[in-house]
């Protein structure tokens, strides 16, 4: 249990007769809440039994500042009684730990008025947030989906600077770029891309039977 600073937290406790049966107890209970390895009691709330209820009581514990409570300290409640005459009846009824915020606070943050951003009903984000992951006007695909790959790559002269390219632009580049060479026939190495182009002719010379690669033309 972690409550944040400020919240109310119940906890419950039973006392029991020699037989096991809930039993009231002589007198109603006391408690003492202990933060961390401090042995005085930082707060001693009322314990209340429950209506109608044999044996059962119930502690309501503000874990507010002015209360002694620190956000990230461990508490524990420490209730005694006395039962069927036997005084110093002791148990523990509950431990948790502070927090200044809480997890539904990080989670499902509220944006403010000065935001100017509103609730995404899918991520419970602001708006701001899910549009900078996933922009509403760009998510949508085309009736051609990732653009068809044509028989010329993207270019700088027809597309503009690589670095404004989109991811379609892109990824068609890459696949444009591919290339395959193959030996035509003993004279010359011909490399093609993707599309059958020819990209480059390597010649290959033939000296005392050692065969050369020379360079791109």
């Amino acid at each position: 249990m972690q409550p944040k600073i400020g919240e109310t937290i119940v906890l419950d406790l039973i006392t029991s007769a020699a037989t096991g049966a809930a039993a009231d107890a002589d007198a109603v209970p006391t408690c003492e809440v202990f933060e961390d390895d401090t042995d005085v009691a930082v707060l001693s709330p009322v314990v209340v039994k429950r209506t109608g209820k044999a044996g059962n009581y119930r502690v309501s514990i503000a874990c507010t500042t002015l209360g002694g409570f620190d956000a990230g300290k461990s508490y524990n409640a420490i209730v005694t009684a006395t039962i069927g005459g036997v005084a110093g009846c002791k148990a523990m009824i509950g431990r948790w730990q502070v927090r200044a915020v809480a997890l539904d606070d990080v989670l499902r943050a509220t944006p403010t008025a000065a935001d100017g951003a509103t609730y995404a009903v899918d991520t419970g984000l602001p708006a701001a947030v899910t549009t900078a992951v996933w922009s509403a006007t760009e998510r949508a695909l085309t009736a051609t989906g990732l653009d068809a790959i044509t028989a010329t790559e993207p270019t700088a002269a027809i597309d503009g600077a690589m670095s404004s390219w989109n991811f379609r632009k892109l990824l068609r580049w890459g696949v444009m770029r591919m290339a395959r060479g193959t030996k035509n026939g003993s004279s010359a190495i011909v490399v093609r891309t993707l599309n059958g182009t020819t990209s480059t002719t390597q010649a290959i010379s033939v000296v005392a039977g050692v065969e050369t690669l020379e360079g791109p033309t």
